[in-house]
């Protein structure tokens, strides 16, 4: 698109240039056409100088207002271009804020899983504690140390592993 519209461009300065020299080539036609009819006359010359002034003039207000909407038209399709590029930049930059936001979403789900199934892990690993210890304690009831009672605490599950390893 961007190659289309440089080569559009190029053409269109050259046609630009090419009118302004065959109206500047005119305009020197003219000019000397008028000359060589009207040397002998003052007053016609100067009446035809200036109708010739007014057309130089004119031509030069249209050669300029022709330069005028070639910029203008360049800058037009500068600045469209300038807000594709925005707008794709910020669809981009949309689209990357919702994929981390959904890999938050599935991180934050995998961690609050994994912290469930490690509190069900330490719950298993207790009970299965509590139902050795009693099994232990009926099948040597001649143990005659106190038995402690078993805390929530990981402290007090590794003094109980290291009670039952004497």
């Amino acid at each position: 698109m961007q190659e289309n519209t440089i080569i559009i461009d190029i053409i269109t300065i050259f046609v630009i240039v090419i009118i302004f020299l065959l109206n500047n080539r005119k305009i020197n036609n003219y000019e000397k056409k008028t000359e060589d009819r009207f040397i002998n006359s003052n007053e016609e010359s100067k009446i035809r100088q200036q109708e010739f002034n007014i057309k130089i003039n004119e031509q030069f207000e249209l050669n300029n207002q022709q330069v005028k909407n070639f910029v203008s038209n360049y800058e037009n399709q500068i600045k469209s271009l300038k807000y594709t590029i925005l707008n794709k930049y910020e669809g981009l930059e949309k689209s990357f804020k919702k994929s981390i936001e959904n890999q938050e979403k599935v991180l934050s789900i995998a961690s609050n899983q994994y912290i469930k199934l490690m509190d069900n892990i330490e719950k298993d690993y207790k009970s299965s504690l509590q139902e050795l210890s009693k099994k232990k304690a009926l099948l040597n009831p001649k143990n005659t140390k106190p038995q402690k009672e078993i805390k929530n605490s990981h402290e007090n599950i590794n003094e109980r592993i290291e009670e039952d390893n004497y």
